[in-house]
Order: C-alpha cells, then structure tokens, then sequence
C-alpha cells in the first residue's frame, strides 16, 4: 500500500512540475454529504449492512495535462467519513472510520457557451484511516472498539486487549462527473468504489473479521479560485 501511495504522489508531482508553466491550473474548496456504506462478507456468507450518512471536506487541484485538449488531472486532500450500519435480533452494529483521502483522476471538460463546464472524471483513491469506532449494541450491552488500534476491556478486575478492527489503508476507483457554473461554483457527483479488505485479521486471537470494503456515493459544493 506504501508503493501504491507513492506511486499516486508521483503522477501528481510529475504532471504539475511538466505542466505549471504553460497550463492552466485550479485550486478549489469542496464539501458535502456522503452516503457510505460496506461490502461485508464472512466466508460465503454476505451480509447486508445499512448506508450510514457522513461528511466530506478539503481543497481541490485541477491541472491541465494536454496543450490543445481539455483533459485535466484532479487531485486534492479530503477529510471524509465512511462506515456502515448493521441492525438485526436486537443487536446494532455501527462502524465509522474517518479518512483522509488523496484523488488522483482525469477528467475531461465540456465548456458549454462559457457558462457551464461539465467535468466527467475517472481514477483512484488512497484512503488513510485516521480514528473510528466500531459500536457493539444489545439490550444492556454497550462496547466501544477502536478501528485502527488496539482496545483494552475492563471487566471487573480484569482486563482484556482486543485488537484492532481495520486496517488504516484503503484504496480504490473514484468516477463522477462536475459541473463549474461561471467557473468559480462548483458541483461534483461521485462514487467511491473500494478495491481492497480494510479488515484486520488478528495473528493472535481467534476472530475473523471476514471481508470488508468501503463504498460511499458523495456530493459536494465548492468555490474554484
């Protein structure tokens, strides 16, 4: 995941230090609502797990890649909120990582008589998990387990160490579509699939976590300077 990281900070170093001089470049504000939710599955069993609603918030760079040709390389850095929501036999379930995401996608602008610019876009996303709980409900029972580290349990005199839920890396595909209204307003509609099982398999217990992979539709407002 390291590699993969670097190799997305790569494409936009060398994009922008081969392009600032002649093309164009943006700088935008964004932020919105996103509908998350997550593939889960435990061996050939998958569960249906509730769409959970959240946040998205960060700065935007669109960078021209091409002379004579509308194409545009999208990047940026967003605070965003992931997770799910499971409810069934009086148990409740509730998982909400919290992500900062790095884009890196290409778009392509329709100007429609200077007024409107549409901005299909495709690519991918790095995601790193910043805090998050996973909340455990039944009747009386009420548990808090971190995300990203371990948890130790108090009962009675006694202590228990869970260990951590997910892993802090997550990748995947982004593709939507924006519109720049007058250039400077700014709406984006868009989905982010993920790619890879963000579940932590402990080495030392005997918990499964199965299979788990982020997906949220997200629509932002924003402002291009």
């Amino acid at each position: 995941m390291k590699k993969v990281l670097l190799t997305l900070f790569g494409i936009v170093a060398v994009a922008s230090i081969a392009t600032a001089q002649e093309q164009k470049t943006t700088w935008g504000v964004r932020a919105g609502l996103n509908v998350a939710n997550m593939t889960v599955k435990s061996g050939n069993v998958k569960v249906s797990y509730d769409a959970r609603a959240s946040f998205n918030v960060g700065a935007s760079l669109q960078q021209s890649i091409a002379p004579k040709l509308p194409f545009f390389l999208e990047t940026g850095l967003y605070l965003s909120g992931n997770g799910s929501k499971y409810t069934a036999g009086g148990e409740t379930i509730k998982i909400t990582p919290m992500y900062l995401k790095l884009p890196v996608a290409v778009s392509y602008h329709f100007n429609v008589k200077n007024v409107v610019n549409i901005q299909p876009y495709v690519g991918f996303y790095y995601g790193l998990g910043l805090g998050g709980k996973l909340k455990y409900e039944s009747g009386a029972v009420s548990e808090e387990f971190n995300l990203f580290r371990k948890t130790t349990l108090e009962f009675g005199n006694e202590s228990y160490e869970m260990s951590k839920q997910m892993k802090r890396s997550d990748f995947g595909m982004r593709f939507g579509v924006g519109v720049a209204f007058r250039t400077h307003y700014y709406l984006t509609l868009g989905y982010d699939l993920g790619l890879v099982n963000t579940a932590y398999k402990s080495t030392d217990s005997e918990f499964d976590y199965g299979t788990l992979k982020n997906k949220a539709f997200f629509i932002s407002l924003g402002y291009n300077f």
